[in-house]
C-alpha cells in the first residue's frame, strides 16, 4: 500500500459486510489504522458491486488506492468498470 499512498491518505473498498477484506481500509487492521478508509457496497437487488456508489465515492473523496476485491464475493469483478472510474 505504501508505493500507492502515504500514512493518512484515504483508500477505499468494499465494506466487509458486504463480503470485502478487512485489510481494505476496515478500521481494525492496520490499513484502517493507517489509512483514512472509506467503503462501498454491494445492491441489495443483485448483489453485484454498486458502480454508481463506487463512482459517487471516488469524485467525492479522492482514494489514492481503490481496492477492487473481496474475501467473500461470490460474484466475478468488473474490473474495467474499477479501472474507468479510477481514471
Amino acid at each position: 500500500y505504501l508505493a500507492f499512498a502515504e500514512p493518512g491518505d484515504t483508500v477505499m473498498g468494499m465494506a466487509l459486510p458486504m463480503g470485502g477484506h478487512l485489510t481494505h481500509g476496515w478500521g481494525v487492521s492496520a490499513t484502517g489504522k493507517w489509512f483514512r478508509g472509506v467503503q462501498y457496497g454491494v445492491r441489495a437487488d443483485t448483489g453485484l458491486i454498486d458502480f454508481d456508489e463506487v463512482r459517487d465515492l471516488a469524485l467525492k473523496e479522492r482514494p489514492k488506492v481503490i481496492f477492487c476485491g473481496g474475501t467473500a464475493l461470490p460474484r466475478t469483478i468488473d474490473f474495467a468498470a474499477f479501472a474507468e472510474i479510477a481514471r
